[in-house]
């Protein structure tokens, strides 16, 4: 955490872009000071910090011990309809099985999103 605060203490100006996120600052400090291997498998540092697949922590799925909610409030962008709705789905999810529906739901909707995307890009 410490080298996390420490890489924004640095920082001169603070940028919302997607290759900015956390996930990718911590995954670039883990692989310089701590030779984390970027390979999407669980793995223990030699420090002792704990790293697991994007499957158990980042993304939802079957195999996820913990669900993040990804809103961005912080980006006026991101406070559109559709965040509004998954941020409402997801409060409903009160049980394991509403849970594993939400879930569901988000792998599809990303497929759907990249699947537009790829197809805006080609033309």
């Amino acid at each position: 955490m410490k080298d996390l605060i420490d890489y924004y203490n640095n920082k001169e100006e603070i940028s919302y872009e997607h290759k900015d996120n956390n996930s990718f600052i911590i995954t670039n400090i883990l692989q310089e000071k701590y030779a984390l291997i970027p390979n999407n498998n669980e793995q223990i540092l030699e420090s002792g910090i704990h790293v697991y697949s994007k499957e158990i922590l980042n993304r939802p799925s079957k195999e996820s011990k913990t669900v993040h909610i990804v809103t961005a409030t912080w980006n006026k962008k991101a406070l559109r309809m559709r965040d509004k709705i998954l941020k409402r789905l997801l409060s409903l999810c009160n049980t394991k099985e509403k849970l594993k529906l939400y879930i569901n739901f988000l792998n599809i909707y990303h497929k759907l999103r990249n699947m537009c995307k790829e197809t805006l890009n080609k033309k």
